[in-house]
């Protein structure tokens, strides 16, 4: 360019590819705008001059290049910065959006908001004897199922930690074993969540309680077999089975609702086609709509040869001395459940102890297995 003049508007971005070749261009050359506030942009690869060459940037211009020629009265040339600024290439302080003369440059993007959502999680190995209300072989593998429930919001907030009603839960089964020549049945109660309430899920029909049934029938979960695990030789955690269930409520609910009190895990034993059936539960926990609590009827429905047990008064899921038919540990425990027919009384010897002392004493009988 030479005795030329090149003026930038506001946001103006010009930029030089290959080598920018400048003559005399005193009084003229770039020239940026003049307003406060605004700004535009020249962008060169390189810049030289000849002999007597002479660039004017004036104004509020900014020029980035890193390889720009120098003034110098020894070879003639000279640059004049008339309010413009200088810089290396790609390090201009400014930000100008694209445009159809123009691709933009270091351009800012719009804040993105973040959005949280809020989340709840449950887990508990289960396990079941289901000779109630006698002890059977009392082996505790009737049914092995570690549970999980993630309870989460359909809501979201700006504001992270924020507490939100959680109106959507997924609910994983995983059988790890069975040993039984019962038919059973597994199901979980949500003690809080009326059945009413559940908009989208499979559940149960006619409880009042939402229940989802799992498996009506354990041993078809597992192919058909009635012993699944439970035998030294034959143990495998590849002979696990998840069974998912996704439940939608139409009113949200706090953690209360997804909390072990009152996650309600439960089996049915022969149950009938209709009528009322025979469910085991944990201590503490009550049938469901669909569960007999006439012992008699439950009595009169055993085999003859069942040796049946005192049950507690309070609470008829544990006999007289607190023994339990159902147990939740927690997930990481490494357990070793036992094997068919050995009472899991003489495989961890501290439980009896345990169970008496209704949950206070050897708290830790789960770690001291003393082998099938």
């Amino acid at each position: 360019m030479n005795v030329g003049e090149i003026d930038f508007g506001k946001n103006a971005y010009f930029e030089v590819t290959n080598k920018a070749t400048l003559g005399y261009n005193r009084y003229r050359g770039f020239v940026g705008p003049t307003s406060d506030g605004d700004s535009a942009l020249l962008v060169m690869a390189n810049a030289e001059a000849n002999s007597g060459g002479y660039i004017r940037y004036a104004n509020n211009l900014i020029v980035s290049c890193s390889n720009h020629f120098k003034s110098s009265p020894g070879n003639g040339k000279t640059v004049e910065l008339d309010g413009a600024v200088m810089c290396e290439d790609n390090k201009a302080n400014i930000s100008i959006n694209s445009s159809a003369c123009n691709p933009g440059y270091n351009v800012k993007k719009a804040p993105t908001n973040i959005y949280y959502t809020y989340e709840i999680y449950y887990s508990g190995l289960y396990l079941m004897e289901d000779m109630w209300p006698a002890y059977g072989d009392y082996d505790m593998n009737d049914v092995v199922c570690k549970l999980e429930v993630t309870a989460s919001s359909e809501d979201s907030s700006l504001v992270e930690g924020t507490v939100l009603p959680l109106k959507k839960a997924t609910v994983n089964a995983t059988f790890e074993a069975t040993g039984a020549d019962n038919k059973i049945g597994v199901g979980l109660q949500f003690s809080k969540i009326p059945a009413s309430y559940v908009y989208s899920g499979d559940i149960e029909s006619m409880q009042d309680s939402a229940v989802v049934m799992f498996t009506t029938n354990i041993a078809k979960t597992f192919g058909g077999e009635n012993y699944y695990n439970v035998r030294a030789a034959s143990r495998s955690t590849d002979n696990y089975v998840t069974i998912t269930k996704e439940l939608s409520f139409n009113q949200g609910f706090t953690a209360e609702a997804f909390t072990k009190s009152a996650l309600n895990f439960f089996i049915t034993v022969n149950a009938p086609s209709s009528g009322l059936r025979r469910e085991v539960h944990l201590k503490g926990f009550s049938t469901t709509t669909l569960g007999e609590t006439n012992l008699r009827k439950i009595y009169a429905s055993l085999d003859s040869w069942v040796d049946l047990v005192e049950l507690n008064d309070s609470d008829m899921y544990v006999s007289k001395y607190n023994l339990p038919w159902g147990i939740c540990l927690p997930t990481d425990v490494d357990f070793y459940w036992p094997n068919e027919t050995t009472r899991i009384t003489t495989v961890y010897s501290t439980f009896a102890d345990w169970a008496n002392s209704g949950g206070l004493l050897y708290t830790d009988w789960y770690e001291h297995y003393s082998g099938n």
